[in-house]
């Protein structure tokens, strides 16, 4: 793991905005959201804030329900309802989602995303007769986008929270708020099936130690992607996050993921997070127990 020295990170900025006019754009745009530097940690301090961020997570099992619209620069949107449960097991969080388009609800999928140092992706579509045909999504397809939205598995996995090696580039205040910065780089089984993202730049909120930002950079060290937490929302007494874009920053296509109900403290058997089951009954949330999320 590398640290690099703060003052280094914001010259070698300045020295590309002066000597390279076509930077401008680029470096505008990273000067001034990266401003301000408040207070960097050590390299003990940065490992232990990362780690603390690793396990961190909700009391208790949840469900949410969102939706999802998409936002391209041309053509019309597309909608899409949501669920989603999650959870925690020995490996790390897991979460089972399914999306179905609203102007066509027969157009849906089913997706068990394991996170962890031990991450995998299991699909379900609906099949022949109405039952789903269940397969594991290989590393191939993890930048496949799910349903024609920018969303793919490896924006739903975020394996790249795992990555053991990272870079540790300060404390910048992002649309007023102080995060964290790390740059966490790819290992080399990832690196040797794809060339993009070269590394992915991480924000975490200092405050709520929570993913605020993510930017996919290529081997070039231009922005190709960026996800964006919009805002977060208090719901029995739980802070979440209630809106996320992410944006195609070549195309300037967005989709914008917002959670709408919510319940907490839930309490999910295990059963509901079998891959095997993936393709079975989902589980019921009584009305009571959701919160609208407004």
């Amino acid at each position: 793991m590398i640290f690099r020295h703060k003052c280094f990170y914001v010259f070698l900025w300045v020295f590309l905005f002066l000597l390279w006019p076509e930077w401008e754009s680029v470096a505008q745009r990273r000067l001034q959201d990266l401003v301000d530097p408040i207070q960097d940690l050590d390299r003990e301090a940065g490992e232990a804030f990362l780690e603390e961020f690793r396990s961190l997570g909700t009391r208790a099992d949840y469900s949410f329900k969102f939706s999802l619209r998409t936002m391209p620069r041309r053509g019309p949107e597309r909608y899409f309802d949501g669920r989603m449960w999650g959870s925690r097991n020995r490996v790390g969080p897991i979460t089972l989602i399914e999306i179905r388009e609203r102007e066509e609800t027969d157009n849906r999928v089913r997706l068990l995303v394991q996170n962890g140092r031990e991450a995998a992706v299991w699909k379900a579509v609906p099949g022949p007769g109405g039952l789903y045909e269940v397969t594991r999504v290989g590393v191939e397809d993890w930048f496949t986008p799910v349903m024609g939205t920018d969303y793919t598995v490896f924006d739903l996995q975020m394996p790249f929270i795992f990555w053991d090696d990272f870079d540790y580039e300060g404390v910048f205040r992002v649309r007023g708020r102080p995060c964290h910065v790390f740059n966490m780089n790819p290992p080399g089984e990832f690196a040797k099936e794809h060339s993009s993202p070269a590394s992915i730049r991480m924000f975490l909120d200092a405050e709520f130690k929570a993913l605020f930002r993510a930017e996919s950079v290529n081997p070039e060290e231009e922005v190709e992607r960026t996800f964006s937490v919009l805002d977060f929302k208090k719901v029995q007494d739980e802070w979440i996050v209630k809106t996320i874009d992410l944006r195609d920053d070549e195309s300037l296509d967005k989709t914008r993921f917002q959670v709408n109900h919510a319940a907490m403290d839930l309490s999910l058997p295990a059963s509901v997070f079998d891959p095997d089951n993936l393709g079975g009954r989902l589980p019921s949330v009584d009305s009571d127990r959701l919160s609208r999320v407004n």
